[in-house]
């Protein structure tokens, strides 16, 4: 298990765009052979626009990731570091302004190639 937790600020030419931002992560994982990994991931962002076009907009974003890592020997032999990853994602905004709220599926499955250089 992993926590993650970051701050940030946005500044922008236009002050519609310029934004304060807390997001917070949680990655949870699960072994079930040394080739297979289950992995999931729930976040949520936070942010905090004081000028968008003339009003106060706050935005919550809540996100689930699920991923099923497969490191299959052949492919590891080669590449140490190398993982193929099958992904579904689903993302929701909920918005102070009505228009600005929305969810997001992402589900393929999403075919992943990774490496560490």
């Amino acid at each position: 298990m992993r926590i993650g937790l970051r701050a940030g600020s946005r500044s922008a030419e236009f002050t519609d765009q310029q934004h304060k931002s807390v997001a917070l992560t949680l990655d949870l994982s699960y072994v079930l052979t040394d080739e297979w990994t289950f992995d999931l991931t729930p976040a949520a962002r936070m942010r905090w626009y004081d000028d968008y076009f003339g009003q106060n907009r706050r935005d919550i974003r809540a996100g689930l990731t699920l991923k099923a890592v497969w490191t299959p020997d052949w492919l590891t032999e080669q590449q140490p570091d190398a993982k193929i990853e099958f992904q579904i994602k689903l993302q929701r905004n909920v918005s102070t302004v009505p228009d600005q709220s929305y969810s997001l599926w992402d589900i393929g499955p999403a075919l992943v190639y990774s490496q560490r250089f």
